[in-house]
């Protein structure tokens, strides 16, 4: 490759010096390098030029390469993402027909167990339930009621 960029070089400087002498005078730029030395150094210049901008080249590319994984991984996260999204959608969508359901049985067992007075609806419950929720001030009064009554009432 520098032995066909000497010989092109060589040749140009050798055309140069047949053709400008013709012209009469010689132009600026050719009379910078007019000589073998000057040749030389424009080419050891352009070597140095070359092996930049390989450099500049190599380091672009690297540069690419990393956009592009980046790329690919944030597009990567995107797809995890909207699939995170998307089964979110699908759960929250399952729960929401599971709350309906539920509302719905919990209409027909209140339409089940009312109890109507008047204005007033209340909702049947079961003795054991009654029981449940007692606190020891009710069950004293209980005691009473039945001692009163005459029944023994049992445990308590």
């Amino acid at each position: 490759m520098i032995r066909k960029i000497n010989k092109i070089l060589l040749m140009i400087f050798a055309i140069g010096l047949i053709v400008l002498p013709m012209q009469g005078s010689m132009p600026q730029a050719a009379k910078k390098a007019n000589t073998l030395a000057d040749l030389r150094k424009n080419l050891k210049d352009l070597k140095a030029e070359k092996a930049n901008n390989e450099a500049k080249k190599n380091s672009t590319k690297k540069e690419i390469t990393s956009a592009k994984n980046n790329v690919s991984y944030k597009q990567n996260q995107i797809i995890a993402n909207q699939q995170k999204v998307t089964d979110a959608m699908n759960e929250s969508a399952r729960l929401d027909k599971e709350i309906k359901e539920g509302k719905a049985k919990l209409e027909e067992l209140v339409k089940t167990y009312q109890v109507a007075q008047g204005d007033n609806v209340y909702l049947a419950v079961t003795y054991r339930h009654l029981r449940a929720h007692e606190t020891p001030e009710h069950r004293v009064c209980r005691r009473v009621l039945e001692k009163k009554k005459g029944g023994g009432g049992g445990g308590g």
